[in-house]
């Protein structure tokens, strides 16, 4: 029988992932180093902020592990002046399909507002989702902040809410039951689909999409109602999928972008210092989450986990990567046409976040998280 970590142990993995990697900026943070800190400083002597925050993550595990330390430092740094108090596995309110009223209605102060879950109108947001247009997923973070600063803002607010922060998974890899490594491989295999960006793309590489709710997940992968399991590293470990596939393809899809969202009185009615300090960390939160789980927590997996597990690693040949290579392009075009069809900025979208990744991704990681820790990124709510 294959090896799984179990959600109750895979917080050992989390604690491992942080000493693999015990000299990053963001795992110096994590631990509480005083030397990694934010340049904003909080300049309040009022009563403490208890924040009440809603996710659909669980208090177990590498979740559960990152969500105490983050909450943690935030804490010691503002001397107990804010306090999260966390609500996980939707145990406060209904974090998928009612993420955005649970917010708006002020049932709690901040939550999982994710698109994916409530794709209406959000079209042009999902262009950070495509494949081929960010592959490192901490530099693609900070595309995705600029863009949502500059195209995605105005239509997001029309839920009745502010953003608190954005995040950004690692691009899926394949799972299967059975050996993939070319187009021809890839033709007619039931793959799970987890929106349209998903659809489109399995699509295109000559899949047949199966959409089932993310709570059906693992029994239909392992009754055979799709034989293709499209997921980031880290997530194939968590949710237990080498104990159903044998192989990875390594092929960068599509990554899912989250989104945590605020409730506007809440927002409004915080102390200007705290607003100014709680804006500057909340990108922190998204990049630590990005960088520690997502980065490091996917390249921990990848290289001492899934092998054990009993994963295969199949490797595309130069002429098969550039064959799918092709055909994602062509998606990409495809989508931006369209948008422009409807009289949205598509091409110019795709062009800005190609030439922002260029810069981005030319930083190393440490870079990056120091960039956060130094500044955030202006625009993503009113007055700052």
């Amino acid at each position: 029988m294959k090896y799984m970590i179990s959600a109750m142990c895979a917080g050992s993995l989390f604690l491992t992932t942080g000493a693999g990697h015990a000299e990053s900026l963001v795992q110096r943070y994590l631990d509480g180093d005083p030397a990694v800190a934010l340049s904003t400083q909080l300049d309040y002597d009022g009563p403490t902020v208890r924040i009440r925050y809603s996710t659909l993550a669980p208090s177990a595990g590498m979740s559960g592990e990152f969500f105490g330390a983050l909450f943690d430092r935030l804490e010691a740094d503002t001397d107990g002046k804010i306090v999260i108090d966390p609500y996980y596995s939707s145990s406060l309110a209904d974090t998928q399909a009612g993420g955005f009223e649970s917010v708006r209605s002020g049932l709690t102060d901040i939550g999982t507002c994710y698109m994916q879950f409530n794709p209406s109108g959000f079209d042009l947001q999902f262009g950070i989702q495509l494949p081929g247009i960010v592959s490192q997923a901490d530099a693609g973070l900070l595309v995705y902040e600029e863009a949502y600063a500059e195209y995605f803002k105005e239509n997001y607010e029309r839920r009745e809410v502010y953003l608190a922060h954005l995040g950004l998974g690692a691009p899926n890899q394949i799972y299967s039951k059975e050996p993939l490594a070319s187009l021809e491989d890839f033709e007619g295999q039931r793959a799970w689909a987890n929106g349209d960006v998903a659809s489109r793309t399995l699509t295109a590489l000559g899949m047949e999409p199966t959409n089932v709710n993310m709570s059906d997940f693992y029994p239909a992968f392992q009754t055979g109602v799709f034989d293709v399991a499209p997921f980031h590293d880290l997530g194939a470990v968590v949710f237990r999928l080498p104990d159903i596939a044998d192989y990875r393809t390594g092929v960068d899809l599509w990554g899912n972008p989250n989104e945590n969202c605020m409730n506007i009185d809440f927002w409004e009615g915080l102390d200007p210092a705290v607003q100014e300090y709680l804006y500057h960390w909340f990108q922190v939160w998204g990049m630590a989450y990005t960088q520690s789980l997502m980065v490091e927590g996917g390249d921990y997996v990848r290289e001492n986990v899934l092998a054990e597990q009993g994963i295969n690693f199949v490797e595309l040949s130069d002429e098969d990567q550039a064959e799918i290579d092709a055909v994602l392009t062509q998606l990409v075009d495809d989508w931006a046409a369209e948008r422009d069809a409807d009289g949205q900025p598509g091409s110019e979208l795709i062009a800005m976040m190609r030439d922002r990744y260029e810069h981005y991704n030319a930083m190393t990681a440490d870079e990056r998280f120091q960039k956060v820790l130094d500044e955030p990124v202006p625009g993503l709510v009113n007055g700052f």
